[in-house]
């Protein structure tokens, strides 16, 4: 029986309303209800499409009872009924989502009571997988929350920087993991072998000679050895520099800043002095913490 929504509906003794939704069995596809809206007071009303319903061209939808009847009739509403998709709906009817409902199975009514029962099955299942999958999640998360990397570095043989107050250029190999990544980089380090002078015009005030974790903590003390390493980079964007032997500097090309021997900031854009590394004396080898400052600002912040 094709009824219309927006029909106008009558029974036997006078008009009463208007289709305004369409009920179907989810297992027949069929329509088993409409939804009237009473025009006497804008009510909506379940009405039952069984042989007491008429459809006459118009289109008018004729109840063969009178309206007395309607008042026994549930009123309607909406938590009671589920859309279908209206594309599996008869097309020449023209309706549209929303507009055609199917009833809810009885245990499922009670949206609060379901979604109770979901959360808390959620909730068990978690419980259950949760001692297999922390390892695995751990596994993945510790590399973001791990501190830096302070394991020692060879720069190369102490007899290597013979003369005083001499930088030399040192290369060395580095392997970084960041997160699951590994590369391996050629990195390069100014090392000087520095007179007492020198040492104490790098250190004065002790700003350079220690060192840090990522918490604050203290991690190593410039102190008591005879060398500076200077990181290869320069701290304005990361630039390799030289030295320039004539005239005792530090030169980055790049940008022109320009350093003295202590490392302090002559001329240029660089918004810092030269980064000092953490070094020692080991078994006759030069030795460094490969920490990496972030360019371009003011005070020294560490990044690796």
């Amino acid at each position: 029986m094709d009824i219309q929504l927006k029909s106008r509906v009558k029974c036997i003794d006078r008009p009463v309303g208007e289709v305004s939704r369409l009920i179907l069995s989810q297992t027949t596809r069929e329509i088993t209800d409409m939804v009237v809206r009473l025009d006497a007071n804008g009510r909506e009303i379940v009405v039952p499409v069984d042989g007491n319903t008429s459809v006459r061209p118009g289109p008018e939808v004729v109840l063969l009872y009178p309206v007395d009847r309607l008042e026994g009739m549930p009123g309607f509403r909406r938590g009671d009924w589920e859309e279908v998709e209206v594309a599996e709906f008869a097309p020449h009817l023209h309706v549209h989502q929303g507009e055609v409902l199917a009833k809810f199975p009885e245990a499922e009514r009670d949206l609060s009571r379901r979604r109770f029962f979901f959360w808390a099955s959620n909730a068990i299942g978690a419980l259950i997988t949760l001692p297999l999958v922390w390892p695995v999640f751990k596994y993945l998360i510790f590399p973001l929350y791990k501190g830096f990397d302070n394991a020692w570095v060879r720069l190369g043989k102490a007899d290597r920087l013979p003369a005083a107050d001499s930088p030399v250029l040192l290369e060395f190999t580095r392997t970084p993991k960041e997160a699951y990544m590994v590369n391996t980089v050629k990195k390069t380090a100014w090392a000087v072998k520095a007179s007492p002078d020198l040492l104490k015009d790098v250190y004065k005030g002790d700003p350079e000679r220690v060192f840090k974790e990522a918490d604050g903590q203290p991690i190593w003390e410039n102190k008591g050895v005879e060398y500076i390493v200077y990181s290869g980079k320069c701290p304005h964007l990361g630039c390799a520099y030289r030295w320039d032997e004539t005239d005792k500097r530090f030169i980055c090309p790049c940008h022109l800043s320009i350093f003295k021997l202590n490392g302090e900031l002559v001329s240029g854009p660089a918004p810092r002095r030269l980064d000092t590394l953490p070094v020692r004396l080991a078994d006759g080898q030069v030795e460094i913490i490969d920490a990496e400052y972030k360019a371009g600002e003011h005070g020294k912040k560490r990044i690796v």
